[in-house]
């Protein structure tokens, strides 16, 4: 299967996290001649590991959040913020970001946490929808 990156120009958060684009179709793209004709599923792979692992990593945020866990709120938060950045989904890793900080800081991460949690779906769905084209 081959994905078209330029199907995520337009794909935008929620309004009430942000708005902004869920995905950066020149991120897409450069992973996707990554992969060249030696490797032409290479994206498809990416995104797959991603959304398995990411998946994994926001259920554990919210798992430690509610155990007090800050410090691995905060390990979770920064593989999250790498792996959504090598993706180009930049909105989703900032909002990462900002938990990582927000935890390492010792401030209240309830909201950022939620933030992350309510974001991912949006990056999820946004993922789908190029590998279904």
């Amino acid at each position: 299967m081959t994905i078209d990156p330029q199907a995520a120009t337009g794909l935008q958060h929620s309004l009430e996290l942000g708005g902004g684009p869920i995905l950066d179709p020149d991120t897409l793209e450069a992973l996707r001649e990554l992969g060249g004709e030696d490797d032409p599923e290479l994206l498809t792979e990416l995104i797959d590991l991603f959304v398995d692992d990411a998946g994994r990593r926001v259920q554990g945020i919210m798992a430690s959040l509610s155990r007090g866990d800050v410090e691995a709120v905060a390990r979770a938060a920064h593989a999250l913020k790498s792996a959504a950045a090598n993706l180009g989904a930049f909105g989703f890793s900032g909002a990462c970001r900002e938990l990582e900080t927000t935890a390492r800081q010792g401030a209240a991460i309830q909201e950022p946490a939620q933030r992350v949690t309510r974001m991912f779906p949006e990056v999820q769905s946004a993922l789908a929808r190029l590998q279904e084209r």
